[in-house]
């Protein structure tokens, strides 16, 4: 059997960020710069809160000073919805927490993570 060595350049490059038969194929990992994006929290006139991190929209539904519904919007979109039962404070962390693990398993997360990255650099 051969080892890696024994072949050719054009095997042994990886191919991320290729397409292959019209699917996107996984890029590594990339490292994140400590404070590129911190989330910014608005509190709305309707008692939500509204904030914006990595590329993700988050819209924190609350009820009586808790938070009972956390939305996630990738590209303008509702992607994903959780529902809780904590404090404001609280509900904040776990979608923060959520984010940053959901990136790198998540094409639509990456790419609005990718969007947003872009356009801040393009200014």
């Amino acid at each position: 059997m051969g080892t890696a060595n024994d072949l050719s350049p054009d095997l042994r490059r990886k191919s991320y960020g290729k397409r292959s038969e019209g699917k996107r194929v996984r890029q590594p990992p990339r490292l994140r710069i400590a404070g590129m994006s911190a989330p910014v929290w608005q509190a709305l006139s309707c008692g939500h809160w509204y904030g914006n991190y990595r590329g993700i929209v988050i819209r924190i539904k609350v009820q009586a000073n808790k938070a009972w519904n956390i939305n996630f919007y990738a590209s303008r979109r509702l992607s994903d919805s959780a529902p809780v039962d904590c404090s404001v404070e609280m509900a904040k962390l776990i979608a923060v927490t959520l984010i940053d693990k959901r990136i790198p398993q998540d094409f639509e997360w990456e790419d609005a993570e990718e969007r947003e990255h872009r356009a801040r650099f393009s200014r």
